[in-house]
């Protein structure tokens, strides 16, 4: 049954509808305790009694409230594309943020750190120049992945811990795809080698993600 205005649910009082779909109804209303328009979705009972359907409806509110707001206080974000828009620019802001870490680190690491180690055990099959693009790709690609696969499930549960331990993860999955291959295939593949890169995978992306998540939570 549609609630009509005037309506009062809690703290607050219903003005006017804003749109309706398959989660409920959203309506324009007053909150009687900051005094200021805001937009609150009344749940059917159908959905309020499915943990599942309510679970979905509790993890998107998450994933929401942790984008920035420039208009009313809301309690849910309705799908718009002024909140579309506000969505990209805070994955791009996260995107970017773990994007420079993951470069930062690796670039240290690499150029600085394990050079000697790396040109003691694979200068054999070192090119003589760089292939930039090729290895740009690979960062802009592996950030995507850490940001789909481990920053954002943790900003939804509002976890660093599940940041590190779901980026820790994909770096041993990934380094590990990587290493295990060559050292099942390519002649004098050193072990050390893929040991330590094993290692570095997990720590490195453990803290992109980290970077990614406190971006996420530091831009709200």
């Amino acid at each position: 049954m549609p609630i009509p205005n005037g309506a009062v649910l809690g703290p607050y009082a219903i003005r006017a509808p804003l749109g309706a779909g398959g989660m409920g109804e959203v309506h324009r209303a007053i909150d009687s305790r900051l005094e200021r328009d805001v937009a609150i979705e009344v749940l059917p009972d159908e959905v309020a009694a499915d943990p599942e359907r309510l679970a979905r409806f509790q993890r998107e509110a998450r994933l929401l409230a942790s984008l920035p707001s420039r208009g009313p206080t809301t309690d849910r974000w309705c799908s718009s594309a002024k909140g579309d828009i506000a969505m990209i620019a805070q994955y791009a802001k996260i995107y970017v943020a773990a994007l420079v870490g993951f470069l930062a680190i690796d670039m240290l690491w690499l150029g600085v750190v394990a050079r000697g180690f790396y040109r003691r055990h694979l200068g054999f099959l070192f090119a003589d120049q760089v292939n930039w693009w090729a290895a740009f790709s690979f960062y802009l690609l592996f950030v995507a992945g850490v940001l789909v696969f481990a920053v954002v499930p943790a900003l939804q549960a509002g976890s660093l811990s599940r940041a590190l331990l779901l980026g820790g993860l994909l770096g041993l999955l990934t380094y590990g795809t990587y290493d295990l291959t060559n050292l099942a295939t390519v002649k004098s593949w050193p072990l050390v080698v893929t040991l330590v890169d094993l290692a570095w995978g997990t720590a490195l992306t453990a803290a992109v993600s980290g970077i990614g998540y406190l971006a996420g939570t530091w831009s709200r």
